[in-house]
């Protein structure tokens, strides 16, 4: 993937520059440095969910997906292949794409078919060059300078899958004329005893961050053992841990040996979420009976969709977060932008901090206030940090279902004070 990352990053830098020397002259940096357009010769491996469940509902122009390394058992993917240089558009939508799959003694091929969708991929730093142009009311240029298509052909890594390598073997057809790709390679994570991507609670929390890019269910465990002593952070680490098993449930549900050889506490805490995730483990720990009585008495969640204002609702930001960390979906965004609805709460708020007035109780209006901005911080930072989230925010502002109010809030979200911690104002 190395030439494709270059080529974007490369993009990014010229936008930067094309920005800061006058924005007239940015399309045309653009297309005097691109070359003629051309197909990548290494495809992506994509799970299932960007082509299915994240394009249909953003833009035309998103940031690019990643190519997955390790899967799971149960999980869906598809073939990405990139063009890139002036005239991708047009390239792209030229492509068929067939592709065969190797795992062990099995074999399974696909068609040459016409793709199942295309997008348009941005140039790394072009969501902070289309934000610094919105702020001072400029609108963008055509930032593209690759095309991706995702496969019509899908393949399942069969549930009962125990790891090994997944070979990978994929044909282009443009114009009746027919490219093999570079071989790809994937890894099947076996779900017993996988080595963990960090040591420590950051790193982990770091890693259910950005888990929607690339899932893997054998990690929530050694990850859940390092997060729990951290109460502060439990409401994400709930919701995203619910909604982890809940996107893969035939790989976790073969997570029981781990949850056997864990210590007491994630144990017990696992197996809470397993249970409110509606997933079975086919491999149980035993439990005493003072272990079977303190689950029965676990309380139940909070629905983080429930945008009721209060005393939950702070808490619900963070786990609304956490389903979003889990499964990349559009709606929990939607929910917390739909918090932006809130803004003369808010100024009411700031008219009585003005007046010298103190609350004297958590009102329905002041925690609608106080959720507003702590709606509108996480959605400017989310933006900022997160390529897919920024790729949903543009979708709901300029979608025709989103009211005007909302939209004037979130092409705000880098410029309003209320949106700012003390530090950053």
């Amino acid at each position: 993937m190395a030439s494709i990352r270059i080529l974007i990053f490369s993009g990014g830098f010229l936008l930067c520059a094309a920005f800061l020397s006058g924005v007239t002259s940015a399309q045309q940096v653009l297309k005097d440095n691109l070359p003629p357009a051309k197909l990548s010769p290494v495809p992506y491996i994509l799970s299932d969910a960007v082509v299915t469940q994240q394009w249909p509902v953003t833009l035309p122009l998103v940031n690019a997906p990643e190519t997955l390394t390790h899967l799971s058992p149960g999980q869906c993917i598809r073939v990405g292949v990139i063009a890139s240089g002036k005239g991708h558009k047009d390239l792209i939508g030229k492509v068929s794409i067939g592709f065969t799959v190797r795992y062990g003694a099995q074999k399974e091929s696909f068609p040459t078919e016409d793709p199942q969708s295309t997008k348009q991929m941005k140039p790394e730093g072009s969501d902070f060059v289309t934000s610094a142009l919105a702020a001072g009311g400029i609108e963008a240029p055509d930032m593209s300078m690759a095309s991706m298509a995702g496969s019509a052909g899908k393949w399942c890594v069969p549930s009962e899958a125990q790891g090994g390598k997944v070979d990978v073997a994929v044909t282009v057809t443009v114009d009746g004329k027919t490219t093999k790709m570079k071989p790809t390679v994937a890894e099947v994570d076996s779900l017993v005893s996988l080595p963990a991507p960090f040591k420590s609670a950051e790193e982990a929390s770091d890693w259910m961050q950005r888990y929607h890019f690339s899932p893997r269910p054998a990690l929530l465990v050694p990850a859940a053992q390092l997060i729990l002593p951290h109460k502060d952070g439990l409401p994400f680490a709930q919701e995203f841990l619910v909604s982890a098993v809940k996107q893969d449930p035939a790989a976790a549900a073969r997570l029981g040996p781990e949850l056997t050889a864990c210590d007491r506490v994630t144990k017990l805490f696992m197996l809470d979420l397993f249970d409110k995730a509606n997933t079975h483990l086919d491999q149980p720990p035993i439990l005493n009976d003072d272990e079977k009585q303190i689950l029965a008495q676990a309380p139940a969640l909070p629905d983080p969709f429930d945008m009721t204002p209060d005393r939950e609702l702070f808490s619900k930001l963070d786990r609304l977060w956490g389903n979003f960390a889990a499964t990349g979906r559009i709606e929990p965004v939607k929910a917390l932008t739909s918090a932006l609805a809130w803004r003369t709460d808010y100024d009411a708020f700031v008219e009585m901090k003005k007046e010298g007035k103190k609350p004297t109780e958590l009102t329905s209006s002041l925690v609608r206030a106080l959720t507003y901005m702590a709606a509108g911080w996480s959605l400017s930072s989310f933006k900022r940090s997160d390529g897919l989230a920024a790729d949903y925010i543009e979708a709901i502002s300029a979608s025709p279902e989103t009211p005007a109010s909302i939209k004037k809030e979130l092409a705000g979200l880098d410029s309003e004070p209320a949106f700012k911690r003390n530090n950053e104002k």
